[in-house]
């Protein structure tokens, strides 16, 4: 009896060993399959682009996303991330909701460079230091572009097929970039390294325009802080809207996307100036789509881009196959 019983516990023994062994077994298999699944996009992050004393480097670095796939000169989208110019931060996951945007672009043959800024003082802290003005926030996102456009090669893409993409704030840089080639030529670069631009939302590329078409809406409220940023006066404002930069004859085409809804509010200035500014543009020679989306919110237009039918994805794609990317 005694040795039956011996037996019966080595074979249990036995039985419960091979059972761990194969559940060890899938769980490295599974664990395998997701690492696959993760690494099929790279992400090389916080590179620092540039430095000063007094501010965190977080605020100077940069992340590029890629695969590696065995194909060169690739386009590059180089996106600026929003905030009103006071806040925001390149991993923000109100802009890209598990990296549905990003790992979109990617999977479509584009490096994408994804990149932050210093930012300015809010109203109730205007006078803490270190401060910048938005001058200087555009002129650190042209060393973000500088930075990638010398480093590009590295990571399979070609430097002279830039797409500029910005959300809210980060699309009036883009759009200031894009208009106004002083900001490239600081920095030894010029129009040509660039195949276009899309702006998504947001209603300063003519500031006076903009701040007129406030008065009695929702927005009206939120002028100070626009003054705030842009100066009082017109010719401030004029000096850093991207409509009056129009002229150059060098300007590739732009993309300007509107959604009509703001913080749960309907609102149609975007529409109203985005337009303004699509039609400064055709008008000065160079190629523009606006698409105007009424009943999308402002933060939903970075949203769902794994869903085929997203309009605004559309959008963009076809912009994209437009300028041969």
């Amino acid at each position: 009896m005694d040795k039956l019983i011996l037996r019966i516990c080595i074979l249990s023994f036995i039985f419960i060993g091979l059972i761990q062994s194969c559940f060890a077994f899938e769980q490295h298999k599974n664990k395998k399959v997701q690492r696959d699944s993760l690494n099929s996009v790279i992400k090389v992050s916080d590179i620092v682009y540039q430095t000063f004393p007094r501010w965190p480097n977080k605020h100077s670095t940069l992340d590029v996303y890629y695969k590696k796939d065995g194909k060169s000169n690739k386009p590059v989208l180089l996106w600026v991330h929003g905030g009103g110019w006071v806040k925001g931060d390149k991993s923000d996951h109100n802009f890209d909701q598990n990296n549905e945007l990003i790992n979109s672009f990617v999977n479509q043959g584009f490096v994408m460079a994804v990149v932050n800024y210093r930012l300015l003082n809010s109203m109730k802290n205007q006078n803490r230091q270190p401060k910048i003005t938005i001058k200087e926030q555009t002129e650190d996102i042209v060393r973000a572009i500088k930075w990638t456009y010398k480093n590009a090669s590295n990571y399979n893409a070609d430097n002279h097929k830039f797409v500029l993409v910005g959300l809210s704030s980060g699309a009036y840089e883009v759009a200031l970039i894009s208009t106004n080639e002083s900001y490239l030529k600081k920095e030894g670069l010029s129009f040509d390294i660039l195949k276009g631009t899309i702006a998504l939302d947001v209603h300063m590329y003519d500031i006076p325009l903009a701040l007129n078409l406030m008065h009695h809406t929702s927005l009206e409220q939120q002028i100070p802080f626009y003054k705030y940023l842009f100066g009082s006066s017109q010719k401030s404002q004029a000096q850093l809207s991207p409509i009056n930069y129009v002229q150059n004859d060098k300007i590739k085409p732009f993309l300007i996307i509107s959604a009509g809804l703001k913080r749960k509010t309907p609102q149609n200035v975007s529409n109203q100036v985005s337009s303004a500014f699509k039609t400064a543009l055709e008008n000065a020679g160079h190629k523009a789509r606006h698409y105007h989306f009424p009943r999308r919110h402002h933060s939903s237009l970075t949203k769902k881009f794994s869903n085929p039918n997203n309009r605004v994805k559309k959008a963009i794609n076809f912009f994209l196959h437009n300028i041969n990317l």
